[in-house]
């Protein structure tokens, strides 16, 4: 139906303020261990969303995959950029020597050198995801992608890549103060909610659905973040490691 496409794109819309606005603040704040990394993340599901928005706007099916396409580039930062604020912030910078940190961005660039030629070899997915027209707006159907290896190679990846930053900050938050346990919670809950988000559209969990979640699962991330950052003072001070 129609007014569900529009709540659908105002969510994909709230979540590029929201995103657009916390990456303007985390910048303007003192330059803390892991402040630039959490700002690159934002800025990255800014961007995410920001593309999301112009292939539900496009003119044509063909514009709104590459559009759709264009997405990858940012979702396989986020979780890179997310492990990268977890071992700086916790006092971890030692554990990112240039080559690692170079390295861990291998499987990223092969996944955009595939992606772009698909069609050639299937190793990104089998079938690209299809798209239907509600009004003047292409939604995505992702349970008609069919995933090819590398797809799969991407996405577990990314996975694991957030887990384990996850386990950083729950780890680092074990004995501090109530404010940076809080802090360690909300940050996780609001990358594990960007997981969740992930797994339903990469496993076809719901194939009844008609809408994506995972961009306005970025926006409820960034209602956590929020919180961390307003109700418990995350970036005004560093946690006594």
């Amino acid at each position: 139906m129609i007014w569900q496409t529009v709540l659908y794109f105002i969510s994909i819309l709230l979540t590029c303020i929201l995103t657009g606005f916390l990456d303007w603040y985390v910048w303007r704040q003192p330059a803390l261990p892991g402040t630039r990394y959490f700002a690159q993340m934002v800025i990255s599901g800014f961007l995410l969303s920001l593309t999301e928005v112009f292939s539900i706007l496009s003119g044509t099916q063909a514009q709104a995959l590459a559009w759709f396409n264009l997405r990858f580039i940012f979702t396989a930062s986020i979780p890179i950029l997310w492990l990268f604020f977890a071992l700086e912030y916790n006092g971890r910078r030692d554990w990112l020597s240039n080559r690692l940190m170079s390295g861990m961005f291998i499987i990223p660039l092969i996944t955009q050198v595939l992606i772009w030629n698909s069609s050639l070899h299937g190793l990104w997915v089998k079938q690209e995801v299809a798209f239907h027209q509600s009004g003047s707006f292409w939604i995505a159907e992702t349970s008609a992608r069919i995933p090819g290896l590398w797809f799969m190679v991407h996405s577990f990846y990314s996975m694991i890549l957030l887990l384990t930053g996850v386990g950083v900050i729950l780890f680092a938050s074990i004995g501090k103060q109530w404010k940076y346990r809080w802090q360690g919670i909300l940050l996780s809950a609001g990358v594990l909610i960007s997981l969740v988000t992930t797994v339903v559209p990469v496993f076809n969990i719901f194939p009844q659905f008609e809408f994506n979640p995972f961009v306005p699962g970025l926006g409820v991330s960034a209602l956590f973040y929020f919180l961390a950052i307003f109700r418990f003072q995350f970036f005004e001070t560093r946690p006594n490691l």
